[in-house]
């Protein structure tokens, strides 16, 4: 659901967008366009991909629209609160301060006031790793974004 939802807010935003430019629709609106432009995506896709991969691929975008949530906005929350802790923490006390509450999490103020992250093995090990490779390494942004992407 909110997928579709997302859907619409792009498609309002980009039509409203145009109309209060006091554009010309039937530029936009071309349908023949749109047949060549949809229907070159959906051949090239039967043609790179075995019969197996398409269905999956059906499959999924299915199961993506319609498969519930596995966290919450709470969820969310809680984790841009830990974090903001944890920099406040540095900004208080520098960097080297962290090093207990990341070393061990369970005896850790920080992370005992939210259970649910620490429960979270996979997003634990993911943040403890965040933090020991900014503590023990001397990353520039664009290497520590790009170790991230690859962790992801």
């Amino acid at each position: 659901m909110p997928s579709i939802v997302g859907m619409l807010v792009v498609i309002i935003s980009v039509f409203g967008g145009y109309a209060l430019a006091r554009g010309n629709f039937s530029i936009i609106l071309q349908p023949v366009e749109l047949l060549i432009i949809f229907g070159a995506a959906a051949g090239a896709l039967l043609t790179a991909n075995p019969m197996s991969v398409v269905k999956s691929i059906f499959q999924g975008a299915i199961k993506c629209l319609t498969k519930p949530r596995v966290y919450t906005k709470d969820d969310f929350v809680d984790l841009l609160l830990l974090l903001n802790d944890i920099f406040k923490k540095i900004k208080k006390e520098g960097l080297i301060s962290i090093e207990q509450d990341i070393e061990n999490p369970e005896a850790s103020k920080i992370f005992s006031a939210y259970p649910k992250i620490l429960n979270n093995r996979i997003a634990l090990y993911f943040i403890r790793d965040t933090f020991r490779s900014i503590l023990t390494t001397n990353l520039s942004h664009f290497e520590l974004e790009a170790l991230l992407e690859n962790e992801i």
